[in-house]
């Protein structure tokens, strides 16, 4: 059995309700309450809950109706039709600012009430299913927006000429524009790097096939930085106008690729340290029996021997090998350290005869020390190695005479070092080694620190002695930084954990 509409009569006029209660009941409607003034009207369908409300226009007052009608939509969702003997334009226009769903006029006629309540209810019931369907699409709509304008991928749409017609914030960011106007109608194969080659041949594949699948590329940005992208166009045909567009994404992955080049040196490191650290150990084996024999030929001869030199000449080769080949067994970690706990400015001053000497007559390497009593913790023999490998390079840099200056101090967590070269907060003696030599090219001096990179002659550098330097230092959670200006000179600006605060007595902080 069909569910009967409920339907709620508002009328002043009892007569008035009785007759449409009943014309309304042999119509097979249910008559679930009346009222006699708005104010009734709106308390009972909020309890009575009806399907539909026929509300009298002039009831207490000559717009009673009307009110309730306007209260009753901003509380509940019911269709309501109005009953009113006044056509006047005033009340009409009054009256459909509460958006009624139908007027009925008094007297009424059977014939007339059916259809009026029928074609409300429909009318109810279809703008219902379209509001719930707005609701649903404009909950899509936001949730692709959100989507679209958050992701970390640039999404863009091109019509048939390759030319941007949409796209999203990032792709902005990508390209380092500041808005769509900048880029709306520029051709997408304009931002590419190698324009004619790579840009070419990508737009001849798109033409031709409709679609560029996951490739990778280079694109220029607005401030002329190259970039790396993943990139994925497709052809979109639209039917109803016989049209063709592309949408697409891509996203940029030069970090990504920045952080693969590293993993890749970093492993080819590491195996060139093994290698070099087998070789280099079966190479010093050899060279223990060449110094040894080197030993016993110069045993059995006299200084004045023409063969005494050629002796001593291969000794002193083979001692240069060994140094060389200490370097390499060093960066494969075979030799270990022996590691303990010194005071570093009285190292350097029981060094610094030893570093004028490497230096030369020509060059004055001075300390200006303020750590005494401080403490590191190292292997003294390797760390000999970080200051020699240094004033080794100091020295190469100038040219004939100069100067190589070394001084200490403390630096904490506090100081502006720290954060200038964003260190780990700690406590730490700032060893500086400055030197008034040609200085580093800034094309290269990010190399610097690579195993076997050099620009000194292959028969005087091994390319070994900064990447030593580097990893000793990394060894006891130490740093090295390098500044440098081009025929002023070089700073190595060393940064090295004290070792235990309450044994160290400086005498002067900065």
């Amino acid at each position: 059995m069909a569910k009967k509409t409920k339907i709620m009569i508002v009328d002043d006029d009892r007569h008035h309700i009785a007759l449409l209660k009943s014309t309304l009941q042999k119509l097979n409607y249910e008559i679930v309450g009346t009222a006699n003034t708005g104010k009734q009207g709106i308390k009972r369908v909020k309890a009575l809950n009806p399907d539909l409300v026929l509300m009298d226009i002039c009831m207490e007052s000559e717009f009673a109706g009307i009110d309730a009608a306007a209260k009753l939509r901003s509380i509940v969702d019911i269709p309501v039709i109005f009953l009113t003997a006044m056509v006047e334009d005033t009340f009409i226009s009054k009256a459909i600012e509460t958006h009624p769903y139908g007027y009925i006029t008094k007297p009424f006629r059977k014939d007339d009430l059916k259809p009026a309540i029928e074609v409300s209810l429909t009318r109810y019931n279809y703008e219902k299913k379209l509001g719930a369907y707005q609701r649903k699409i404009e909950e899509s709509e936001a949730l692709f927006r959100g989507i679209y304008n958050n992701h970390l991928s640039g999404y863009f749409q091109l019509d048939r000429d390759f030319k941007i017609i949409m796209l999203n914030p990032y792709l902005l960011k990508i390209l380092n524009y500041g808005s769509e106007k900048e880029i709306t109608g520029e051709n997408i194969f304009d931002f590419f790097y190698d324009e004619q080659y790579e840009g070419t041949k990508l737009q001849k594949q798109l033409k031709e096939s409709g679609e560029i699948n996951l490739t990778e590329a280079k694109w220029i940005t607005k401030n002329n930085r190259v970039i790396q992208v993943f990139l994925n166009i497709k052809r979109v045909n639209n039917k109803n106008d016989n049209t063709e567009s592309y949408i697409g994404f891509t996203h940029d992955i030069t970090q990504h690729k920045q952080l693969e080049y590293q993993l890749r040196h970093a492993q080819k490191m590491e195996i060139i340290g093994t290698l070099s650290g087998l070789i280099a150990h079966e190479i010093n084996n050899q060279l223990t029996n060449v110094l040894g024999y080197a030993d016993l030929c110069r045993m059995t001869l006299k200084k004045t021997d023409k063969q005494y030199k050629y002796v001593q000449s291969i000794q002193i080769k083979a001692r240069e090998a060994a140094g060389t080949l200490r370097h390499l067994l060093k960066f494969s970690r075979i030799q270990k350290p022996s590691v303990k706990e010194f005071d570093l400015d009285k190292f350097i001053t029981n060094k610094i005869d030893l570093f004028s000497q490497i230096a030369g007559s020509k060059i004055k390497v001075s300390a200006d020390l303020n750590c005494p009593g401080v403490l590191i913790n190292t292997d003294t023999r390797l760390f000999e190695q970080v200051l020699m490998n240094l004033i080794i390079n100091a020295k190469d840099a100038i040219a004939d005479s100069g100067k190589i200056t070394m001084s200490s101090k403390i630096v904490s967590d506090d100081k502006d070092s720290i954060l200038y070269y964003k260190l780990p907060k700690n406590k730490y003696v700032n060893l500086s080694i400055q030197d008034n030599g040609s200085g580093i090219q800034t094309e290269i001096i990010n190399k610097i620190f690579d195993p076997f990179f050099t620009t000194k002659d292959e028969s005087t550098g091994t390319g070994l002695g900064l990447a030593i330097v580097k990893s000793i230092l990394k060894d006891i959670d130490g740093y090295i930084f390098v500044e440098s200006q081009v025929k002023k000179g070089t700073n190595f600006e060393l940064f090295i954990p004290i070792n235990n605060t309450d044994k160290t007595r400086p005498t002067k902080n900065i």
